[in-house]
């Protein structure tokens, strides 16, 4: 599928890493991308979805899929979310540098206040 092709190397990605996010083997997206085998619907679903475009674009150029701020949001969240799973203490870091981002800093506090504060703290318990 020279579509398919063409978006996973724009996209940077490798077959490894599309494979694993997608959960299915190596040489079966390799097998996609060459056209030895087309992908069954639901993963031809799963992977319009995963590359932001729509599943008859993959299968016949057709129906050019624009991206939505949702379809951005939705995969941030996964991302995050997924990342969160294997590094959960940084998910307090990530909520920090959104609220900065949408301008939510009520009640927010910086690193380096935190920081002093973790140090005052160590300081007084070894005094």
């Amino acid at each position: 599928m020279e579509r398919l092709d063409k978006t996973i190397k724009e996209l940077g990605l490798t077959n490894y890493r599309v494979a694993r996010d997608l959960q299915v083997r190596e040489s079966t997206v390799r097998s996609w991308r060459t056209g030895v085998a087309m992908p069954r619907k639901h993963h031809l679903d799963a992977l319009a979805h995963y590359l932001n475009v729509h599943p008859a674009w993959l299968l016949y150029g057709e129906k050019h899929y624009a991206p939505t701020a949702e379809d951005h949001a939705g995969r941030i969240v996964q991302k995050i979310a997924d990342y969160g799973k294997k590094h959960p203490e940084e998910l307090k870091k990530i909520e920090q540098m959104i609220d900065v981002l949408v301008g939510d800093t009520e009640g927010l506090e910086s690193y380096t206040d935190r920081k002093e504060k973790e140090k005052k703290g160590r300081r007084k318990q070894t005094a």
